[in-house]
């Protein structure tokens, strides 16, 4: 998408690609393992709604292969 900031000159991701890279830096965080106590992911609302909404399946199947417990605020 064109950039707000500069009067589109620029290219930002858009909200379903912010998406999906959170969930792929999600992925390979718990993958790493090392007993992860708590990990907090801030994201903008429209990336937080798409996750929460489209990509709950991929971030729950997440959370039980890591034996991870989520929690969305």
């Amino acid at each position: 998408t064109s950039c707000p900031h500069c009067a589109g000159t620029g290219i930002v991701r858009d909200p379903r690609g912010l998406a999906l890279s959170a969930l792929r830096q999600l992925s390979a965080r718990a993958s790493k393992g090392g007993g992860l106590a708590r990990l907090i992911v801030r994201a903008p609302i429209d990336v937080a709604n798409i996750i929460n909404n489209t990509k709950r399946r991929e971030l729950l199947e997440l959370g039980e292969e890591h034996q991870l417990s989520l929690i969305h605020i």
